[in-house]
């Protein structure tokens, strides 16, 4: 180098390595708090799109977030939410030939499963889709959801994770 300018960068490794084993140990923590929040917005959007008659379908919208029991590194956070009614399906999909699927609605005069058979005259119930379309709205706020969790951990914005 013999002649311009010359800009030299120096850095302290010792902080880097603190601030990275900072990270590690609250990425649990945080991960599970993001999993959770989808969870939840997507419960929320599933409850405020589900037909309403008695409100059975909507109370039994819930969510949830659990950790495999495999080791830390190779750990899996799973979490989503479910309805656990007994005629959520057929909401969600319709019955018979008003169905979004299904023997009926593709010419067959039985379920070549249950071997239940159906009537031509019964039209069926068309589907009033909720789960589906409240995947669709988390899908829509998960940028941003990614994005204030990714600088929760990097950042080290106070409310770090439940791992704190």
């Amino acid at each position: 180098w013999k002649e311009g300018v010359i800009m030299g960068i120096e850095m302290n490794l010792s902080g880097l390595k603190k601030r990275i084993q900072g990270i590690v140990a609250s990425a649990e923590g945080v991960a599970i708090d993001m999993v959770n929040e989808l969870s939840e917005t997507g419960a929320a959007q599933a409850r405020a799109l589900a037909p309403v008659d008695s409100g059975e379908l909507r109370e039994g919208i819930h969510e949830g977030v659990s950790l495999t029991d495999k080791s830390k590194e190779d750990g899996e956070i799973m979490g989503g939410y479910i309805s656990n009614s007994d005629h959520a399906v057929y909401l969600e999909y319709g019955t018979g030939q008003g169905g979004q699927s299904g023997a009926v609605a593709n010419g067959q005069e039985k379920d070549p499963e249950t071997g239940i058979a159906y009537r031509e005259d019964w039209k069926g119930m068309p589907a009033q889709p909720y789960m589906y379309p409240s995947a669709k709205e988390v899908e829509k706020v998960l940028p941003d959801i990614l994005k204030k969790y990714g600088q929760e951990l990097v950042g080290g914005k106070p409310g770090g994770g439940s791992g704190d």
